[in-house]
């Protein structure tokens, strides 16, 4: 388990020493790493980084608890494997 603060201070970090890639996927933690990206994010000039992420899943916060995909500290959202145009948007 991390806690929150310490891995948006560690993104914050980052970007103040010149990273300006942030790299993540909605499977990380079944949402808690873009969560935690989208935290560190709003306090950067969005002109400043370039955000990577990945296709073919996303998280449902309000159907489902999760696929036992055992994340230690991670959301409780259900992934949905979804490759499709909509779901690749999202």
């Amino acid at each position: 388990r991390l806690d929150d603060t310490v891995a948006i201070a560690a993104m914050e970090r980052a970007f103040a020493l010149g990273v300006n890639l942030l790299d993540s996927s909605p499977l990380y933690g079944h949402g808690l790493a873009e969560h935690r990206c989208g935290t560190a994010l709003r306090r950067v000039a969005r002109a400043d980084i370039v955000v990577c992420t990945k296709v073919g899943r996303w998280m449902d916060p309000f159907h489902g608890r999760g696929d036992g995909s055992n994340f230690v500290g991670g959301q409780p959202h259900r992934a949905v494997v979804d490759y499709s145009y909509d779901g690749t948007m999202r």
